[in-house]
């Protein structure tokens, strides 16, 4: 069985939630099939943190979750969410017997982000990395949800325009994704397909019929196309992680 996966990027106080008017102009359009979100009025964004990923080469989903985190007015660096919470595992290298080989994305960061030989890690790592950190810090006011597989329209509607941002799984410049290399999971043995170039990003807004991410890359309120963002999007197999209120204390 051969799996898609996705190499990662290369290369705060709290935050005030700021919700510009609604969305006045059409919301839809049809590529494809998939309906992306269009044209707004006006900008509207979200007042979150911004970080960028310079000193962790690989990692844009740390910084992004960092990011969603000080948003919310919990006090944790980078430094200390790789450290004590990101789930570390082995890079992909050659073994003993000359078998390719290295752990599961899906279960833990292959390698270290503070370093170039990085790769990338999907949504429930860092899912995973985002309950632990609110349990240690007993945020009972603030939840994680893993929506992978929700459509962006749903995504804004229930999250970002209602004043919670998205850590969105998408592509460096929203290139078209591409397999990169193969590797066998050193705990399944399965064959996974590594595609090329994963990024992670916080979705902070909309201006026009582009979309605002806080890009640890590219800077605070990024802007990139709908079509660009759907299609980068679906090709990373829809994943998406929010931090929320929950309305407890």
């Amino acid at each position: 069985m051969v799996l898609a996966a996705a190499a990662c990027c290369a290369l705060g106080a709290a935050a005030l939630v700021l919700l510009l008017p609604t969305v006045t102009a059409q919301r839809l359009i049809q590529d494809g099939g998939n309906p992306t979100l269009t044209a707004v009025s006006s900008r509207q964004a979200l007042d979150a943190p911004y970080l960028s990923q310079e000193d962790y080469p690989t990692g844009c989903e740390s910084v992004s979750a960092v990011m969603a985190l000080q948003y919310w007015g919990v006090d944790l660096t980078v430094e200390e969410f790789i450290d004590g919470y990101l789930p570390l595992g082995d890079a992909p290298h050659t073994d003993s017997a000359g078998h390719f080989v290295g752990c599961d994305p899906r279960k833990a960061f292959p390698g270290d982000p503070r370093k170039e030989t990085g790769w990338g890690c999907y949504s429930p790592v860092i899912e995973k990395a985002l309950v632990q950190v609110l349990s240690d810090q007993q945020r009972h006011d603030l939840a994680v949800a893993r929506v992978d597989g929700a459509s962006l329209e749903e995504l804004y509607d229930k999250y970002v325009s209602q004043g919670t941002p998205v850590l969105l799984w998408v592509t460096i410049g929203m290139e078209t994704p591409r397999v990169s290399a193969l590797f066998t999971l050193e705990d399944s043995g399965e064959t996974f397909a590594w595609l090329y170039p994963l990024h992670c990003v916080l979705w902070v807004g909309m201006e026009g019929d582009g979309f605002l991410f806080h890009d640890p890359l590219a800077g605070p309120t990024a802007r990139y196309a709908a079509q660009e963002v759907s299609a980068a999007y679906d090709g990373l197999g829809r994943q998406a992680v929010v931090v929320a209120a929950t309305g407890g204390d």
